[in-house]
């Protein structure tokens, strides 16, 4: 098994809990505490990403395990080789884009408010927000 380091500030489902490598495979096993939300499956890409260039493996399985009120449930999700091209293309899109903010400007890149905004630790200082 492979663990990842301890972090200096811990916070819920914030990182991969566990990854291991079982029977030539690759497997992220995470914790959340929340409700599923839509970001999950960009999380879930970037684990399988990780997991994929750390353990040398070409198949990475994410298990997304919720522990909420509601009781538990297991997202499973399965990656390949076609699934990494599209999220390497993915990652470097975006990668491309945060390249392209002008870091002298706070206002950059321009935003929209919207669902995203529910989770953002700015609400109180964001102008667009109030």
């Amino acid at each position: 098994m492979i663990r990842r380091p301890p972090r200096s500030t811990p916070k819920p489902s914030s990182a991969a809990s566990d990854v291991y490598k079982r029977q030539g495979k690759g497997l992220v096993i995470e914790l959340k505490t929340g409700q599923e939300s839509n970001d999950d499956l960009t999380e879930a890409e970037l684990y399988a990403l990780g997991a994929k260039l750390l353990l040398k493996e070409d198949e990475v399985y994410v298990f997304h395990i919720y522990t909420n009120k509601d009781g538990g449930k297991l997202k499973k999700r399965k990656f390949g080789e076609s699934e990494f091209e599209s999220i390497i293309e993915k990652f470097e899109d975006k990668a491309q884009r945060i390249a392209n903010w002008n870091p002298n400007d706070s206002l950059s890149p321009s935003f929209n408010v919207g669902d995203w905004c529910a989770n953002c630790d700015y609400q109180t200082t964001c102008p667009e927000y109030r």
